[in-house]
């Protein structure tokens, strides 16, 4: 596999925008199956959704980091790219620096309730991980093999998908439109704060 440190930081660009139009493809896909009753892989791709989100943060804390010549510790970022806890972990990161910019911008003192809540996603980040396999695999509960169609009904669907389209949301605000001369701009305030 090629590693993220041979990749040119203009491909970089191309990678976000791949990274969003999968996540929304792994969206759309996960809708057609839960509209025909398939629910435990509707799940799983809602699921997988938000992890293909979480990745474009990889790529745009990368890029930042190059932009502004730092050392680069490259195998977190190769690691954190391929690992499924690392990228929900992202996810809730993301979600949170997201919020904080909202309360900024709008000054919303109820947004600070609104982060707490997301915060406590941190300890349920091997449960979700869990949760993705059982939607895919049969597995082994309380002594007893349980089917993913056991596990994963209409309501299980819902709720993922409530919070991908929220991600899908939040991620489309934050990295929609990033090219060289909104990063150039980043780059800049970024240097002009140290």
């Amino acid at each position: 596999m090629t590693k993220l440190e041979n990749i040119s930081v203009q491909k970089f660009y191309d990678g976000i925008k791949k990274l969003f139009k999968n996540g929304e493809e792994l969206l759309e896909e996960s809708e057609l199956l839960a509209s025909n009753g398939k629910y435990a892989r509707a799940y799983f791709l809602s699921h997988l959704a938000i992890e293909e989100f979480s990745k474009i943060s990889i790529l745009f804390e990368l890029l930042i980091e190059k932009k502004l010549k730092n050392d680069i510790e490259f195998a977190e970022f190769n690691f954190s790219f391929k690992d499924h806890i690392s990228k929900l972990r992202i996810s809730i990161d993301s979600e949170i620096a997201f919020m904080r910019m909202m309360k900024d911008e709008l000054g919303y003192k109820w947004i600070d309730n609104l982060i707490e809540s997301i915060e406590k996603e941190y300890s349920q980040i091997e449960t979700k991980n869990e949760l993705k396999k059982e939607s895919l695999y049969v597995s082994i509960k309380n002594n007893e093999f349980q089917s993913p169609t056991d596990v994963f009904d209409k309501k299980s669907f819902d709720n993922i998908r409530q919070l991908t389209f929220m991600k899908q949301k939040i991620y489309k605000r934050l990295f929609n439109g990033i090219d060289e001369d909104s990063i150039e701009q980043m780059v800049k305030l970024i240097k002009e704060e140290k």
